[in-house]
């Protein structure tokens, strides 16, 4: 593809044999911003930022010599000293220092102490006999590349991180369908004054993605296919105009990436973007209550894949102390109750409450949920494995939340966020010139005009709720963090030394109970207000914290019931999301949980599913974000699409009524995280294309897609169809011809197909103005010469002679030689009555002189010799 691919269909080839010094002098590389090469926003974000953690990758060199610079890594002019170090050393005229690079980024590189023969040597041997080519450079496992021009080295780039070259499509590719084997120099193919270029076919990708080209590339500098791309099976023809659905995804040979690889691979991404908290200020931070490894490993506990290391471990029963690990067994079932018939399992440990134990538990090995019911398993895609985008969807859709919610602030509890909640206190305060930011105390009780005590459960789960304890006294662990900032939510009975709170005075930094202070909902008590919300996505309410207590907690255990966390009683003690030892895992296994109970399961027997919303979104190209607004109404109100029938102010503790708080910022972040993920990418932005003009099909049939008669009427065209229209741009866009593809869209950019839609309508309107309103394949023969349809028109119109039309010189062996005895007729020309007939050519013994159409006889007059334009 002349440019930088995913690593696993890259096939990055060897070259072994002899080495000769070459003095190169400086050879001014491509600057390459490490680990993105240009394609990732988020990769570039970190390093104009300078934002490093300890897991990413990072180099940093400096130089003063001229000298090859690969990259961020700056060789020197002479070979003097070879110094790896640690530290990032800058590099002198006589020095060559190889900074501290990470061997996640650089592995095959910093390994090698003769890099600097590397980039001199290996470099021009290849491009030896080389007038046009893109080469692997074997040394660093083919994760850079040498582009060469007339025999030299033109400029040497890398490929970007997860990548390497790859010769069979001659550009960057996935590492795990690169075969980077060796082969000699003899035989990597001559470019110079070729006799016969090879004829590029179409290269298609051998695996389900790529999303986009990580660096772009080369306009100026030709290619030649190395070696012929692997035969791909053609693209699933795109849906007919009959059908509103897109295409389904065409199956290749490579297996689909394993998502939690995927996850690992991109978790760079995930903590300069998800993981990260901001300071009042704008400052940003990696989050210290949300972390990407508690993360990663409460998702495979959730989904059932169990934990990475010690899989089939359970959790401790025990509070402190040592003991024996015992062996899983399963209890008994139980029929008390509408949804009690629960399969039970007691492998639970002795030991610390805080750590894993390695007994014979099932753990998530066989797929099974922490509950043991398959609605409490967090989807991945685990009923297919093609299916694991639908999965990473939904990890994302989840984030989005938790980003909102928790991680940008980094609050495992909720905070105080709702303010000046009591209009008549604060117009009192105003007229007394008091201060404008007034925070409830009440605000515990709950905010966004509800009282999360009084969130009830559905009828049938009345049993798990929690009873409210009027007598409980907490405070949260975790507040807002800046100036005088309020302190965190607590929860304690009425008593007569305070019979009402007052408010948080931002201002004066103190709270001021001179009278009562209302929140939203009115309370301005906090008696039995200790349900917060807690954990990634704030778990909130009675109902809520009973059900993580029914199936995760002491109540699943008391019952005999598999529970994870089987001393923790989550209603006389719900802080222990955030405040018990296990709080790095439970503050995510407690919200992934209610993802499941309430979003992945929820569906309002109207037609609107999550799962099926879910899977509507992937395949039409994830461009359609009312899935997520409706996903934020389902979490924060209930239903998808609030306020919800039924709900009322005083209604359930007000659940279910208003909008959704931060609903545009849930909305941005999930696109944020897909992008980080590379979610999408060019599959999905096809299908959304295909999807835009299948809806609009009664657009393309009846403005678009039509011709004129000569009359001026219109009819629907005969030769250019929507559903040819649409088979033909899958096929460019996914498998392209020559390297090339037809641009759909920016994978890395929200809502990036709209620029894959007006480059498809520019292109429709060439067509139009060109073809598609005269119904004709072939050009017609519309220049008049003096009043005259000259017939040596098909040699060129408009003062041009197409046979004349060269490549530029890099592309020149692409170009068809004239045949000057070649005979062609045109199929079709233009229609009207007594019309210049079809476009011909053919050799001077046959057409010794052309003239020009005669349209009053309607045939050729060839009498005398008729010029057109050119002459």
């Amino acid at each position: 593809i002349g440019g930088c691919n995913w690593r696993n269909i890259v096939d990055c080839p060897s070259y072994d044999g002899g080495v000769e010094e070459v003095d190169v002098g400086g050879v001014e590389v491509g600057e390459v911003e490490v680990g993105g090469g240009g394609a990732s926003s988020i990769i570039n974000s970190i390093i104009n930022n300078g934002d490093y953690d300890n897991d990413d990758d990072e180099i940093e060199t400096s130089g003063t010599g001229s000298g090859i610079n690969i990259g961020n890594i700056n060789f020197g002019n002479n070979d003097n000293d070879n110094n790896n170090g640690n530290d990032n050393n800058g590099n002198d005229n006589n020095s060559n220092n190889i900074g501290n690079e990470d061997p996640d980024n650089l592995d095959n590189i910093s390994t090698k102490t003769d890099i600097i023969t590397l980039a001199k040597e290996e470099s021009i041997l290849l491009c030896k006999g080389q007038w046009s080519a893109l080469l692997p450079l074997e040394s660093t496992g083919c994760q850079y590349y040498v582009s060469c021009l007339n025999n030299e080295v033109a400029y040497i780039q890398n490929c970007a991180d997860g990548l390497l070259f790859d010769i069979a499509i001659n550009g960057c590719n996935w590492a795990g369908a690169v075969d980077c084997v060796t082969m000699s120099p003899t035989r990597v193919p001559t470019t110079e004054e070729p006799t016969e270029w090879p004829t590029p076919g179409p290269t298609g990708r051998p695996t389900k993605r790529p999303s986009q080209f990580p660096t772009k590339r080369p306009t100026n500098k030709p290619s030649v296919e190395l070696s012929p791309p692997a035969p791909v099976p053609r693209p699933t023809p795109p849906p007919t105009p009959q059908t509103a659905r897109p295409t389904p995804k065409a199956t290749t040979g490579a297996p689909p990436p394993d998502l939690f690889e995927w996850l690992h691979n991109h978790r760079r991404q995930l903590n300069q973007e998800v993981f990260r908290s901001y300071t009042k200020e704008g400052t940003g931070y990696r989050s210290y209550w949300f972390q990407y490894q508690d993360f990663y490993g409460a998702l495979r506990l959730m989904s059932g894949v169990g934990d990475e290391n010690q899989r089939g471990s359970n959790r401790g029963a025990g509070g402190q102390g040592g003991g024996s690990n015992r062996e899983g067994t399963h209890g008994r079932r139980s029929n008390e109750g509408p949804d009690r018939n629960l399969q039970g399992g007691s492998g639970f440990g002795a030991g610390s409450g805080a750590g894993f134990i390695t007994g014979q538990g099932t753990g998530g090995i066989s797929g099974e949920s922490i509950t043991g019911l398959d609605k409490h398993l967090f989807y991945t895609g685990n009923d297919d494995p093609s299916h694991w985008e639908y999965g990473l969807v939904n990890i994302a859709a989840f984030l989005s939340h938790a980003m909102t919610e928790s991680i940008t602030h980094d609050a495992c509890d909720e905070f105080h966020w709702e303010r000046n909640s009591d209009a008549d206190a604060s117009t009192t305060e105003e007229q007394k010139g008091g201060s404008d930011q007034h925070y409830a105390v009440s605000n515990a009780c709950g905010q966004d005009g509800q009282n999360y005590q009084e969130f009830q459960c559905g009828e049938g789960e009345e049993f798990m709720q929690c009873a409210v304890d009027r007598n409980l006294i907490l405070q949260a662990t975790t507040s807002a963090v800046y100036p005088n900032a309020p302190p965190p939510l607590s929860c304690r009975p009425r008593s007569t030394g305070e019979s009402y709170t007052g408010y948080w005075d931002v201002v004066q930094g103190s709270t001021m109970a001179l009278f009562p202070y209302e929140n939203t909902y009115g309370r301005t008590d906090v008696e039995g207000c200790c349900y917060w919300g807690r954990g990634a996505i704030h778990s909130k309410g009675v109902c809520n914290i009973g059900k993580l207590n029914y199936y995760l907690g002491k109540k699943a255990q008391d019952e005999g019931r598999k529970s994870r966390y089987p001393t923790t009683d989550f209603c006389a003690f719900p802080e222990a999301i955030c405040a018990a030892p296990e709080s790095r895992e439970m503050r995510w296994v407690t919200s992934m949980f209610e993802w499941t109970e309430r979003v992945q399961s929820y569906d309002d027997m109207e037609g609107w599913n999550y799962m099926r919303k879910l899977k509507e979104f992937v395949d039409f190209g994830m461009v359609d974000f009312e899935f997520l607004e409706a996903t934020s109404g389902i979490l924060a109100k209930g239903c998808h699409d609030p306020p919800c029938a039924g709900s009322g102010t005083k209604v359930n503790g007000g659940y279910g009524t208003g909008t959704v708080h931060l609903a545009e910022e849930r909305v941005k972040n999930f696109q944020t995280i897909l992008i980080a993920l590379e979610a999408g990418g060019e599959e999905a932005l096809l299908r959304a294309l295909i999807k835009y003009f299948t809806d609009r099909q009664d657009v393309m049939n009846g403005d678009v897609l039509q011709s004129q008669t000569p009359q001026g009427q219109m009819y629907p065209s005969y030769r250019y169809q929507l559903p040819d229209f649409l088979s033909a741009m899958t096929f460019i866009s996914e498998t392209g011809v020559g390297g090339r593809k037809f641009y759909t869209g920016e994978p890395r950019v929200p809502e990036g197909v709209r620029y894959g839609i007006v480059n498809a309508v520019m292109f429709l309107a060439q067509a139009y103005k060109e073809a598609i309103q005269y119904d004709a394949c072939d050009e017609n023969n519309w220049q008049l010469v003096n009043d005259r349809f000259p017939i040596s028109n098909s040699c060129g119109q408009l003062g041009m002679s197409y046979q004349d039309q060269h490549c530029r010189e890099d592309e020149a062996y692409m170009e068809c030689p004239v045949k000057k005895d070649m005979e062609q007729v045109a199929l079709t020309s233009a229609p009207w009555f007594q019309a210049p007939g079809p476009f011909k050519c053919g050799p001077r013994t046959k057409f010794p002189t052309t003239g020009f159409w005669d349209y009053d006889a309607g045939r050729e007059n060839n009498g005398d010799a008729y010029a057109n334009a050119q002459g």
